[in-house]
């Protein structure tokens, strides 16, 4: 869309990618691939204001990863939770 999303569109999609996040990243490498997948989406491509909000959401499990898990810091972590 050359316009961007719209408000609905934008929450849809914001929610599949937070979804994505919470089942597939379960560590640093996990996340790094998932948040490559994201940056050549299309729609999060598009659209600036749903790019900002994937990358906050990616940001915040990122801090969440590293407070859970001291190896995680050193942006070696092989644990697997869950």
């Amino acid at each position: 869309m050359s316009g961007g999303l719209t408000a609905k569109q934008r929450a849809t999609a914001l929610q599949h990618w937070c979804s994505l996040i919470m089942r597939e990243c379960r560590d640093l490498a996990a996340l790094e691939r998932l948040r490559g997948r994201a940056e050549q989406d299309r729609d999060v491509r598009a659209d600036a204001q749903l790019q900002s909000m994937v990358r906050a959401e990616f940001e915040r499990r990122r801090a969440d990863l590293q407070r859970t898990c001291a190896c995680c810091a050193r942006f070696d972590c092989t644990s697997r939770t869950g």
